[in-house]
């Protein structure tokens, strides 16, 4: 990595460092405040995404987990489709990554009533 590299992936990571409320509290609108963070939504919810630079690559590890609409270069909506977990990593042009997100899908407490 570069001297500016260095530079560009310290000031994001101290621009962008924050936990992730659980998902009682999460607000239905997250900012990417993190270069590396987790989320936890509950399955059929959904939350707005946005970044603090455009993004040029979207990266899901397991579909089957999650589902991410590119809403615009900076925004985009994470779906939780099933139960599980699954990585969503954010590039930017220069391929310097944005984001490295662990999405973590629960089922509600509805759902589980409804399949007993």
């Amino acid at each position: 990595m570069t001297g500016r590299a260095a530079l560009r992936a310290t000031a994001a990571a101290a621009l962008l460092a924050v936990a992730w409320p659980s998902s009682a509290q999460q607000p239905r609108e997250v900012e990417l405040a993190s270069s590396e963070g987790w989320m936890q939504i509950m399955q059929s919810e959904g939350r707005l995404l946005r970044l603090d630079r455009p993004a040029a690559t979207v990266l899901l590890a397991n579909p089957a987990v999650a589902d991410v609409q590119i809403v615009s270069e900076r925004t985009m909506f994470v779906l939780g489709s099933s139960a599980g977990r699954t990585q969503l990593i954010i590039l930017d042009a220069e391929e310097e990554v944005i984001g490295s997100v662990t999405l973590s899908v629960t089922r509600s407490l509805a759902a589980l009533h409804a399949g007993s």
